[in-house]
């Protein structure tokens, strides 16, 4: 039986196991390594004010980085040159309007949004709006209002931040994990679909047709070897994003599945149609290898689309791995089925154009 055979076949092929789980699972832990790493930002200050207050600005700034006092004319080159990643400039008179109950605001400057710098700021703006309630609460009193911020300070009131941040970060993470399986599932199909071209090589090929077998039913059961495969590999890399390394994949696991089963149908079409055109194994390697790269690095496996500029991002929107990423996003951020319907019926595309190419070649061929 021409599927039984395959799966031994498959099993036999070391490489196959590369792509299968190895290659992935590398990425994907190193992405998760990079992605949790605490990055610890460098605070430029500009303390025009000179107060109690400023100070205790500066020990929360060192709870979570350094800073370093600077003067107001070199802010620009001090974030050119990289010596701050962040810069606050407080103004003169900022701690009296504070406790005045006026809504003040402190100044920051940054030449990018860093993965350093941005959680600082929303670290610095939850501090602030802390302040400013505690400033409301001790009606104008200075007093009042440094023993409150002492009391705060010291852990007797705190607001948890950590949660939004971190599900941010995992859910990135996810994404990143999603994006690596899918490269290693489209790098396996490219390289398990050339069993008959090495069936066409030996001269199997055409002596397995000498028996009850046609066509159609041959190129079913090699069909079916490959989807069982890469059904396989989903289900041991999703347990693995899962369990190991807890990746979110919203309130909807099962979603996500059918999704990534879908692109299945996808790559096991794409491999089909790479073994149709190719004459042997080398010419179908090297036609994988040339398509896979750019279609991860345009579909967003690699990095995310939205860094990418507009004429790569409309181009890459002619490739099934934008689909399927964007559709992985919007079911970890809580959308239904019923919300990523473009991207099921354009993957579902991308399998049909994929099978018709192998279909073509096939006719040609027995033609």
């Amino acid at each position: 039986m021409i599927f039984t055979n395959n799966i031994k076949r498959i099993l036999r092929d070391k490489l196959n196991t590369i792509f299968m789980f190895v290659v992935p699972i590398v990425f994907i832990v190193l992405t998760m390594q990079m992605n949790s790493k605490v990055w610890k930002v460098t605070v430029g200050i500009v303390d025009n004010d000179n107060t109690e207050f400023t100070e205790i600005i500066k020990d929360k700034i060192e709870e979570n980085g350094q800073y370093i006092e600077i003067q107001e004319g070199d802010i620009q080159k001090d974030l050119i040159e990289s010596n701050v990643d962040y810069v606050l400039s407080i103004d003169k008179g900022f701690t009296e309007k504070l406790i005045n109950g006026e809504d003040v605001s402190l100044k920051g400057y940054g030449i990018k949004e860093t993965n350093a710098s941005m959680p600082f700021k929303i670290y610095m703006e939850s501090f602030l709006n802390s302040s400013k309630d505690i400033a409301k609460a001790a009606d104008k009193s200075s007093s009042k209002f440094y023993e409150a911020m002492e009391y705060y300070k010291n852990g007797g009131l705190s607001a948890e931040y950590l949660t939004v941040g971190a599900n941010k970060t995992k859910k990135t993470s996810t994404i990143s994990g999603i994006g690596f399986l899918i490269m290693g599932m489209l790098l396996f199909s490219g390289n398990v679909s050339t069993l008959p071209l090495e069936d066409k090589k030996s001269g199997t090929y055409y002596r397995k047709f000498a028996a009850p077998l046609s066509t159609r039913s041959y190129m079913v059961q090699n069909i079916l070897s490959y989807f069982v495969f890469l059904s396989l590999q989903i289900v041991v890399i999703f347990a693995i994003l899962l369990n190991v390394f807890d990746a979110d994949f919203g309130p909807s696991v099962p979603r996500m599945l059918l999704l990534l089963f879908i692109f299945a149908v996808v790559c096991t079409a794409f491999g089909t149609a790479i073994s149709s055109v190719s004459k042997d194994r080398g010419q179908a390697s090297v036609i994988s290898n040339l398509l896979v790269t750019p279609m991860c690095m345009l579909g967003g496996c690699f990095w995310p689309r939205e860094i990418m500029p507009d004429v790569l991002k409309r181009v890459g929107d002619f490739v099934p791995t934008t689909w399927a990423l964007n559709g992985a996003y919007k079911l970890i951020n809580g959308n239904t089925l019923k919300d990523i319907s473009l991207e099921i019926s354009i993957l579902l595309l991308f399998a049909l154009i994929f099978f018709l190419i192998a279909a073509k070649k096939k006719i040609d061929v027995y033609n």
